[in-house]
Formats: structure tokens, sequence, C-alpha cells
């Protein structure tokens, strides 16, 4: 029997354009993954991030978490894919969470609204 488990963390906050495209494949039995993806986007940035998780042992489990906040002009395209190829008994879950805001200026401070 194998059992493994991975957990994986990414933070990004680039400065113009970004392309993060990862893989991992659960081909033990009983593995486990838990892939989060945090980001910060502002005025003009672009980020595509693709994230994969192929099922290929019995009874993986696997979870893609991103976070992420965009401000102003900035703009993301987000894939989560949880492929079970041949991942009898296996389960995976996905979720994504945006928070949108905008800069306002006034004489006496700047501040962002979400």
């Amino acid at each position: 029997m194998e059992e493994k488990a991975v957990e994986t963390d990414f933070f990004f906050s680039p400065e113009r354009a970004t392309h993060i495209s990862y893989q991992i494949d659960l081909n033990g039995d009983k593995s486990e993954t838990d892939l989060h993806l945090d980001y910060v986007l502002s005025q003009k940035e672009k980020a595509d991030f693709n994230l994969v998780v192929n099922h290929r042992g019995k009874k993986t489990i696997s979870n893609i978490v991103a976070d992420g906040v965009l401000r102003e002009d900035a703009v993301k395209i987000f894939r989560g894919t949880i492929d079970l190829k041949h991942g009898k008994g296996s389960s995976g879950t996905e979720q994504e969470n945006v928070l949108y805001g905008r800069l306002h200026r006034n004489s006496d401070h700047s501040c962002y609204s979400l």
C-alpha cells in the first residue's frame, strides 16, 4: 500500500504578466495533495494560473484552493483541473475566492474599497 501526502503553497504578486502551470500526479493508492494558491494583482497586472491534479491511484484525495485579490484593472485566469483517470474511490475539491477592489484617493489619504 502506497500512501503519500503533498502540500504545496504558492504566493504570487507579479509586476506585469505571469503564467504558472503546475501538475501533480497521484500515482500511489491513498495518495493526497493540497494545493494552495494565493495572489495579489494590482493595476494592469495579468496572471494565468493552471493547476492540474491527475488521480491515477485508488482512494486518492486532492484539494485545490485559490485565494486572490484583484485591484484596479488587474486581470486573471484560473483553471483548476481534477482528473479522476483511474482513481476508483478517489475524490477532489476545488475552491476559488476573489476580492475585487478599486483605489480611491482624496486629499487626506488613499484607500482601497472592496
